[in-house]
């Protein structure tokens, strides 16, 4: 009986870390739901919606304005913040809250701004963000209130020309 129950323990211990192995692979490739708390990306995105934070979106394709992504604080790393893409390196911003000057986002950095501005800490206290910072896209949304299904959440960057963003950024992308 008592090498039964070895047997046993010991089956349960290896089925237990080869599913640890799994689920820490598959969030750490991959991505995993995560709780908006906060009122920054009103009305996009709701306190106590959640997201499907895509860590492997960030890998396969380029970050574009207007997708919404999950970067580490520059100011607490413990903290994960979630923000809308308004420029890219290279891309000229104006925005009177900011600088009176235009601002050239440099090389390796992004601008990010929150749609509710009047909730929102984002580029327009601090300025660009290093891109090393960002390590997933908001690909997908659940509204638990609303429905029990998982909604795609799409890039609405680039509808004006210049880009104008909720917080008032007017974007000269590089290209223009």
């Amino acid at each position: 009986m008592w090498n039964r129950v070895c047997n046993l323990v010991g089956l349960a211990s290896k089925y237990t870390l080869i599913s640890v192995s799994i689920s820490n692979t598959f969030f750490g490739l991959i991505g995993y739901p995560s709780q908006i708390d906060g009122k920054s990306m009103n009305p996009t995105l709701k306190d106590s919606d959640w997201v499907f934070t895509n860590r492997w979106s960030i890998r396969r394709t380029p970050l574009n304005r207007g997708d919404i992504v999950v970067f580490i604080s520059h100011r607490d790393p413990q903290r994960h913040i979630i923000k809308r893409i308004v420029g890219l390196e290279g891309d000229i911003i104006r925005n009177d809250k900011y600088s009176s000057r235009e601002v050239v986002i440099p090389r390796g950095h992004c601008w990010v701004e929150g749609d509710n501005t009047a909730a929102s800490s984002d580029s327009i206290k601090y300025g660009p963000i290093p891109l090393a910072l960002v390590y997933a896209k908001a690909t997908h949304v659940r509204r638990l209130w609303k429905t029990e299904a998982w909604c795609e959440l799409t890039n609405v960057g680039g509808n004006t020309t210049p880009p104008i963003s909720a917080g008032g950024s007017i974007v000269l992308p590089e290209y223009m």
